[in-house]
């Protein structure tokens, strides 16, 4: 029985049989505790062997890369923080002034509440430092090492959708050329510190952004958006430059500092407001598809703001920034368009090609957008889509002006039709429904409104202390960062995500250039210091190996290029473009050719026979590499002697 006293300070007081149950409890934590060290290893042995079941032996991976060595240490390593989380905590059960202990553990609670927002910012940070750390050293990207050799080529005077083929938008080739132009690097570390500096922006606009309204609250909101995109960075591929991960990075920023404030109707400066306005020509320039979100989600705010009776005085205030923003960006970035780029190939290769030949092959459904929601109980997505689906009902509840119960019936209709639009706009950002790394453009701004969400409700407004559901809310999230990155960054027990995995794929890359290297060597044999090569179907990342430049504008061949060629825009149809006849005149003298099935389905010969032809009459194979696993390895072939 447990005895209180009339003053509410004083300490509890436990009757014996109380003081009995607290004692054996005790026991059973530093028993418990014991066993796991006894217990565990051999756990670990029989699962490794695989004879603890299916359930146990399925949580070891990398059996042929790692070593049980590898995992015992990774097991240690969790016991050990568990043992002192349970020991102090056994004993101080167990002990005779735990009544006394009681209070200063509350004062304890209390103050590491208080210091709860710092603690996870310096948290977050140290675990994403690690994960960048990391990540320069993954395997090479083909996505992210077409952008560094179209880079490379821009630099030697090449222009882009003349001389040089690409369907993305341009801000992708202008932020690699951007780090060409500082770095003259072509291995990829200083354009995945580049990515990564943008990440940290991202997290520096959320901190700035007027919808919080207290130190604690940024800090908050900054550690916890820093924690989800370290921990969910090899998903997406957040360290490489893609515009998928930098769509959703400069949709964020966007969110941050101009469209949530406004939505909450919160005061903002005209600095704020112009940085998010330029966000969205230069998504836009990422690719066109993210025009059709943008617009849906600023309808859905115009509706929103008229249906609040605010959109006259919104638009009185703040057209001037936003018009800055938005005619600042588009300036810039048709400045250099116009240097480095061909504007009707843009048309022709990023508008027309993507949109009539790309879209047929890979089977576009403009519904895949809202198809997505049926995966709103898969663990992957759902959590984003949770975000997104929140998002009408917070907004109700935390505007400074919510909908007041005089508004007019059309004003209720406007607001509700807003409020959907929200929605899809958002789940427009993820336009093919993708599962893999392009989800990053829809799931980033989800991480970012869930990390305002929280940290709003989590952290009282002003100075005030925290209150005991806060106290809760914010030792319960420390407790759940340490204990995810625990388990991601500690033990081989959390998939791609985890440490292990990514050590795995940093030896796969260490083991992929070691396989390049007697190719390559052949390769030096046979050519000139800086005469190019050609690589097909798509492994550009060869030419970063090899050091060495395309030999042609048509660097990689997809089936989307072979059927532009055959049926061009409006007659847009260039010679030096034409894969077929470059490689005739141009008499390239060295192609490396990995011909996998594109899209699962086509080979070169089913898209490109002119190509296939070419190669089969005019080159001899002259290198066979030996096949290793996961390691894609391309055939050299040599042009035959005339």
């Amino acid at each position: 029985m447990i005895k209180h006293h009339d003053r509410p300070n004083a300490p509890i007081q436990y009757d014996n049989r109380t003081n009995l149950g607290l004692r054996i409890l005790s026991l059973v934590i530093l028993a418990g505790t014991a066993l796991a060290w006894w217990l565990m290893p051999r756990l670990l042995e029989a699962a490794y062997a695989g004879t603890a079941g299916p359930l146990l032996s399925g949580l070891i991976g990398g059996r042929d890369i790692h070593p049980l060595e590898f995992y015992a240490e990774q097991l240690r390593l969790l016991l050990i923080l568990a043992t002192l989380v349970a020991v102090p905590a056994g004993l101080l059960i167990g002990s005779s002034s735990f009544e006394r202990a009681r209070a200063r553990i509350g004062t304890g609670i209390t103050a590491v509440a208080a210091a709860a927002p710092l603690l996870l910012a310096l948290l977050a940070g140290s675990w994403l430092l690690l994960r960048i750390t990391g990540s320069l050293q993954l395997p090479l990207f083909g996505d992210a090492a077409e952008k560094v050799v179209a880079a490379w080529m821009l630099s030697t005077g090449g222009r882009l959708y003349a001389d040089i083929y690409a369907n993305h938008g341009p801000l992708s080739y202008l932020l690699a050329h951007t780090v060409y132009m500082l770095s003259g690097a072509t291995e990829m570390a200083p354009y995945r510190l580049a990515q990564w500096a943008l990440i940290i922006l991202t997290v520096a606009a959320l901190g700035a952004s007027h919808a919080l309204g207290s130190r604690r609250q940024r800090l908050l909101a900054m550690a916890l958006l820093t924690f989800i995109i370290a921990t969910l960075y090899p998903t997406w591929k957040a360290h490489e430059p893609l515009y998928s991960i930098n769509a959703g990075l400069f949709f964020s920023i966007a969110l941050s500092l101009w469209l949530l404030p406004l939505l909450l109707g919160r005061p903002n400066s005209a600095s704020a407001v112009a940085i998010g306005a330029a966000m969205l020509p230069c998504m836009v320039a990422l690719g066109y598809p993210f025009a059709v979100p943008l617009a849906l989600f600023i309808a859905g705010v115009i509706l929103v703001l008229y249906g609040r009776g605010q959109l006259r005085a919104q638009l009185a205030s703040m057209a001037r920034p936003i018009l800055i923003g938005i005619a600042g960006a588009a300036l810039l970035l048709l400045g250099w368009l116009l240097a480095f780029a061909d504007l009707l190939g843009y048309v022709a290769y990023h508008l027309y090609l993507n949109q009539v030949h790309y879209a047929a092959i890979t089977r576009f459904n403009a519904l895949h957008g809202l198809g997505q929601l049926t995966h709103l109980m898969d663990p992957r997505l759902g959590w984003a889509l949770l975000a997104v689906l929140l998002l009408p009902f917070w907004l109700r509840r935390a505007a400074h002006r919510p909908l007041g119960k005089q508004s007019s019936r059309r004003r209720r209709i406007a607001t509700t039709c807003g409020m959907l639009l929200l929605i899809v706009g958002m789940l427009y950002l993820n336009p093919r429904g993708d599962e893999g790394f392009k989800v990053a453009s829809l799931q980033v701004p989800a991480a970012a409104l869930l990390a305002i969400m929280l940290a709003r409700w989590l952290a009282p407004m002003g100075g005030s202390k925290p209150g005991q559901r806060e106290r809760a809310g914010l030792i319960g999230v420390l407790l759940a960062m340490i204990l995810s990155i625990s388990v991601v960054g500690f033990t081989p027990f959390a998939g791609p995500l985890s440490e292990s995995s990514l050590l795995q794929r940093r030896q796969l890359a260490q083991a992929e250039q070691a396989a390049a290297r007697p190719l390559i060597e052949h390769i030096d044999a046979r050519l000139d210091p800086g005469e190019p090569i050609q690589v097909l179907t798509f492994l550009p990342r060869w030419y970063l190996l090899a050091n060495r430049l395309p030999a042609a504008g048509q660097y990689y061949y997809l089936p989307a290029q072979a059927d532009y060629e055959r049926a061009p825009m409006w007659g847009h149809e260039r010679e030096r473009m034409n894969l077929c006849v470059n490689l005739a005149e141009r008499r390239v003298e060295v192609v490396l050719l990995h011909d996998y099935p594109i899209h699962g389905i086509y080979r070169l010969q089913d898209y490109a026979p002119c190509v296939a032809r070419l190669l089969e009459t005019d080159y001899n194979p002259a290198y066979f590499p030996s096949p290793q696993a996961d390691i894609p390895m391309p055939l050299l072939l040599i042009r035959k002697p005339q």
